[in-house]
């Protein structure tokens, strides 16, 4: 899953135009992921772990670690943007929708619900219903 994030990192930058202080915090928001995902929560190595592997536990588990390590809840919301916008963009360049959309749904269900839920990337008709259907208000 490393080389996947830094994929999307790299289509961030280079085709989206994302400032680069807001990739390399998007880049520490995924490596924390993949990190407790290895350490904490699965107990693998990161480098065998897929998309596949992160269900809702996952992303719930990793918000309570970050409460818990004292993080705030702007940059829990960031980290929460980071992930939702990695699946999403995962699920574009083929990653099995399948994996990706209860992972959409998981982030956004966690986001503030007086904060706007942003998903970028999103590209066919399809994809827009169901990301509203899910929970998501913002397009780009």
């Amino acid at each position: 899953m490393r080389a996947l994030i830094e994929r999307f990192l790299e289509h961030l930058v280079l085709e989206r135009g994302l400032a680069e202080n807001t990739a390399t915090a998007y880049r520490a928001d995924l490596t924390r992921f993949l990190d407790f995902l290895a350490r904490e929560f699965l107990d693998r190595p990161a480098d065998s772990l897929m998309p596949a592997d992160v269900d809702t536990l996952a992303v719930r588990s990793f918000l309570a670690a970050l409460a818990r390590d004292g993080l705030g809840k702007r940059s829990q919301g960031r980290a929460l943007a980071a992930l939702r916008a990695f699946f999403r963009w995962a699920c574009r360049v083929g990653e099995a929708k399948a994996d990706t959309w209860p992972m959409v749904e998981t982030v956004t269900a966690e986001l503030p619900a007086d904060k706007p839920r942003y998903l970028m990337g999103v590209g066919s008709p399809e994809d827009l219903v169901e990301a509203v259907a899910r929970g998501v208000d913002m397009f780009d």
